[in-house]
C-alpha cells in the first residue's frame, strides 16, 4: 500500500502510526482504499528516510491491527521498514553480512538489487505468515512461555534461501 499524498505520516514515527496512515488512505477524498474487515490486509511499507519506533533493535517489521476509535475499523495490517540505511547487517540480514559474521558467509544477491527492498520483501513474507496464524494477534503461538509467545514465523527466523527459478523470461526468489 502506498500513502496517499495528504498522508500525514511524520519521518518519525512510532508504532501506532501505521494505524494513522491506513485511517488517512480509507478515508482520502481521492481514490480511498477500499475497506475489507473479514479479509482485508493493510501493507504499510516505509521508506529508507523514516525512523521508527523500536526498528533496527528490536524489529524489522511487525503485525497489529486498527483500533476502531481511530480508523472505524479492526483492520488487520503489516508494517515493515525499509534498512537500507539504518541497519541493513540486521534486517536485510540475507543481502548485508555484519561485521560480526565478516568472513563466515557470503551476502546474497537481491534480485531487484536493492538491498533494502530485498530486505522487506523477507520482512514481508515472515509477517504475512504471522498474519494468516494470528491476525489479531490473540491467536497462535508456540512454545510453553506466556511472557515471550513465538509466532509461527519466529520459528525459522533468519533462515531465508534464495531459489531462483527461471518462468520464460523471469528470475524469482522464492521466501
Amino acid at each position: 500500500m502506498s500513502s496517499p499524498p495528504s498522508s500525514s505520516a511524520p519521518s518519525t514515527s512510532t508504532a501506532a502510526t501505521p494505524a494513522f496512515v491506513i485511517h488517512d488512505a480509507v478515508n482520502a477524498r481521492c481514490r480511498p482504499i477500499p475497506v475489507n474487515p473479514r479479509g482485508g490486509l493493510y501493507l504499510v511499507l516505509t521508506s529508507a528516510d523514516v525512523v521508527v519506533q523500536d526498528f533496527c533493535v528490536q524489529v524489522c517489521g511487525f503485525h497489529y491491527f486498527t483500533f476502531l476509535a481511530i480508523v472505524g475499523h479492526t483492520l488487520p495490517y503489516v508494517w515493515v521498514g525499509n534498512s537500507a540505511t539504518q541497519c541493513p547487517g540486521s534486517c536485510a540480514y540475507s543481502f548485508v553480512v555484519p561485521p560480526f559474521a565478516a568472513g563466515l558467509r557470503k551476502a546474497e544477491r537481491p534480485l531487484n538489487v536493492d538491498v533494502g527492498v530485498g530486505g522487506m520483501v523477507s520482512v514481508v513474507a515472515h509477517e504475512l505468515a504471522e498474519m494468516a496464524s494470528n491476525p489479531l494477534v490473540n491467536a497462535w503461538y508456540a512454545g510453553e512461555d506466556p511472557i515471550s509467545p513465538t509466532e509461527i514465523a519466529d520459528l525459522c527466523e533468519g533462515i531465508f534461501a534464495a531459489l531462483p527459478l527461471s518462468w520464460q523470461c523471469c528470475v524469482f526468489d522464492m521466501l
